[in-house]
């Protein structure tokens, strides 16, 4: 076969030879132009195909929708003061051992005890002729001083004007980077999207969801409301509830996805589904989770260790006091955010939904109130307006175009080359 296109070669050489020079520039130029033409326009189809095969369309059937409330995170800060009493029999029963008056090693502990990524406040001196830990275990530490159970935050909670009689039907305790987070209708705590439990839909008049906080002690009270499937992180909106009682308005916007669009690259749909985790993350995908894991990352990549607020998984690597400096001296969350920024590190999930604040009031009724203004009346969804075989298609009629070839013009290329070999 190869010696037959050899000789066809050949043949159309002599011909072309045979012909005048303007005949053979010209048809030359036009060869050269059309293969040219050829490879540019298959170049754009290509580039095209990986850059708009995802669409997102806008629907506005809202009249049969089940809406998603947003997620409430409820996270414990740091407060004014520690609890003396508490403090004094903790470090009498633990036997810790201090060189610096007895209020300054308090006041080491209640920094000890709300550490987290944007909130490191060491100071090694309070440590001298203690182990690396200031002879303290950290999350003993928090257990001690810190609930973990909604009953004893929560005094009463609300939704649709419901009264909730269980709180854990709603609020779910974790430890998170942030600390001791109580998380509503989050995604950490369910399968799915469509598994979340707080939904609402046009028929109700009462959209909120109402919080009466019991009295804090030595914490106080932070509160984000974001998507479900997002998680409280160090770059989170976070705002501290002051002694008025604070209203929280919020539109929400959702996402939905054709079912193809999971098929396709994430480079193409530029967002990760929430079991497209990253690689050695512990939680499921979404950008903070992603950004949360990123500066783990980054800890131990500067300073060989990692928060005592991360994840089981990373005990192994907790700091110590030196470690812990060695972070706060890092500037790791700046660093962390710009990395992010400059390389694209995180995507979006392709399920959050888009979280608008209109606004914050105070002296509400309640401690803190969520409220969805308006039903949705419109949601995004993305679909494939381009798949693989819209790309063949594509360069099948390009080819056809400049070339006048087809897939059955290569057959019967074929065929009549055996055909000639047999002969």
């Amino acid at each position: 076969m190869v010696q037959i296109l050899r000789q066809r070669l050949r043949k159309f050489y002599k011909w072309f030879q045979q012909k005048s020079l303007y005949h053979r520039l010209f048809w030359g130029l036009i060869i050269v132009i059309s293969t040219g033409i050829i490879f540019w326009i298959l170049w754009l189809t290509v580039t095209r195909f990986y850059a708009d095969s995802i669409s997102i369309d806008i629907e506005t059937t809202y009249l049969r929708w089940n809406n998603t409330f947003p997620a409430v995170s409820v996270c414990m800060t740091k407060g004014r003061t520690i609890n003396q009493s508490q403090a004094t029999a903790y470090i009498k029963d633990e036997k810790l051992i201090y060189d610096v008056p007895m209020k300054t090693y308090m006041n080491a502990l209640h920094d000890l005890i709300f550490t987290n990524p944007v909130n490191i406040r060491i100071k090694t001196a309070n440590c001298v002729n203690t182990n690396g830990t200031c002879g303290i275990d950290y999350h003993q530490l928090q257990r001690k001083f810190l609930p973990r159970s909604c009953e004893l935050v929560f005094e009463k909670v609300t939704f649709l004007g419901e009264v909730v009689q269980n709180c854990t039907d709603i609020f779910r305790f974790h430890e998170l980077t942030m600390g001791y987070c109580f998380l509503a209708n989050n995604l950490m705590d369910y399968k799915s999207v469509e598994k979340l439990p707080m939904k609402f839909d046009i028929s109700h008049k009462d959209r909120s969801l109402k919080v009466w906080f019991k009295k804090p002690h030595t914490w106080k009270y932070s509160v984000d409301v974001h998507s479900p499937v997002d998680m409280p992180y160090f770059s989170s909106n976070f705002g501290d509830l002051k002694d008025s009682n604070e209203l929280f308005y919020v539109n929400v916007i959702e996402y939905q996805n054709n079912a193809d669009v999971k098929a396709e690259p994430v480079k193409q749909r530029s967002c990760k589904f929430p079991e497209e985790r990253d690689p050695g993350s512990p939680w499921h995908y979404s950008y903070s989770s992603c950004m949360s894991y990123l500066g783990i990352q980054f800890e131990i990549k500067m300073c060989n260790c990692t928060l005592f607020t991360s994840p089981e998984i990373f005990k192994s690597q907790y700091c110590d006091i030196m470690g812990m400096d060695c972070i706060a001296k890092a500037f790791i969350v700046k660093l962390v955010n710009q990395y992010s920024v400059d390389n694209d590190a995180c995507c979006p999930s392709c399920v959050e939904a888009k979280i608008i604040n209109v606004g914050v009031i105070t002296n509400a009724e309640a401690s803190l109130e969520v409220n969805v203004i308006n039903v949705p009346s419109e949601r995004y969804k993305r679909v494939v307006t381009k798949n693989s075989l819209d790309l063949v298609v594509a360069v099948g009629g390009v080819i056809g175009l400049f070339a006048g070839a087809s897939i059955l013009n290569l057959f019967e290329i074929v065929y009549v080359l055996l055909r000639r070999k047999i002969n």
